[in-house]
This record gives structure tokens, C-alpha cells and sequence, in this order.
């Protein structure tokens, strides 16, 4: 049984029946309510991680500065030394 073309477009088009239940629609915002709520609270804790590692991020730089003056320190004591068993040697 050949199709006219007019059967063929009905044939292929969406529609919303009325016998859809409404339980459907409201579990379908639910569904899109609950996953707002979770990428918000995702968005959060992204948010605090960022903070934690800003904070990092200063201590970081803060360890590397006093080990650069630790580093000048012991060189600075290496010479008082040096400069101890000089005096040490000659008497």
C-alpha cells in the first residue's frame, strides 16, 4: 500500500499526546531542579578549592623565600668558620 506524501510528513511529526500524565512533567522538573541544585553546590566547592590553593600558593612562595635566606645564612656561617681556624692556626 503506497503513501502519498501528505500521510508520509504526518507520519514523522512530534507530538504531545493528552494522555501524557502530569506525574511526568512535574518528575521531569524535579529532575532538572535537583541537577541545578547539585551543579551549585559543585560550583561551591570549586570555589573553595580555588580559595585553598591561592592560600597555598602564598606559603609556596613564602617556604622558598626563607630557604633562600637560609641558604645565605649558612653560607655567611661557613665563612665565620673559615675565618675561626684561620685564627685558630696562626696561634
Amino acid at each position: 500500500m503506497p503513501m502519498s506524501i501528505s500521510e508520509d510528513k504526518n507520519h514523522n511529526v512530534w507530538r504531545i499526546d493528552r494522555r501524557v500524565p502530569a506525574m511526568m512533567f512535574v518528575m521531569l522538573a524535579l529532575q532538572i531542579g535537583a541537577a541545578l541544585v547539585w551543579a551549585g553546590a559543585v560550583g561551591q566547592r570549586i570555589d573553595r578549592l580555588e580559595a585553598a590553593t591561592d592560600d597555598q600558593a602564598v606559603l609556596v612562595e613564602r617556604t622558598v623565600r626563607l630557604e633562600e635566606q637560609l641558604r645565605h645564612a649558612l653560607g655567611l656561617l661557613d665563612r665565620i668558620e673559615g675565618k675561626i681556624d684561620k685564627i685558630d692556626s696562626r696561634s
